[in-house]
């Protein structure tokens, strides 16, 4: 997560990221520290060490674990939601449900 001045808001997020020097931050740990960092649509073609949601079917493991953690990051707090992440706590990868059809989110 990140926080800078307000931009107007026809600013693209990786336009931002890129001028506020946030972009070549994320890239150096990713090279340098071996983190790279999860990110959303809006940073899709940032270059190596952000990763964004991986589109298409038949996906491989891996671009489909990346896209459920994404997506359970970004779930609302709600009953429909597929992260039971109560607000407030840690994440952990057993608050994310596998499927779709998952049953409605447990709570701690």
């Amino acid at each position: 997560m990140a926080v800078s001045d307000v931009e107007p808001g026809s600013t693209h997020d990786l336009a931002a990221a890129r001028a506020t020097g946030f972009l070549g931050a994320l890239q150096a740990a990713a090279a340098l520290l071996g983190l790279p960092a999860l990110a959303d649509n809006g940073y899709h073609g940032a270059g190596a060490g952000v990763l964004t949601p991986t589109k298409g079917g038949n996906l491989h493991p891996d671009n489909l674990t990346r896209n459920l953690l994404l997506g359970c990051l970004r779930a609302q707090e709600n009953a429909g939601s597929r992260c039971s992440r109560p607000a407030g706590r840690r994440w952990a990868a057993s608050d994310c449900a596998i499927s779709e059809s998952a049953p409605s989110p447990k709570r701690h």
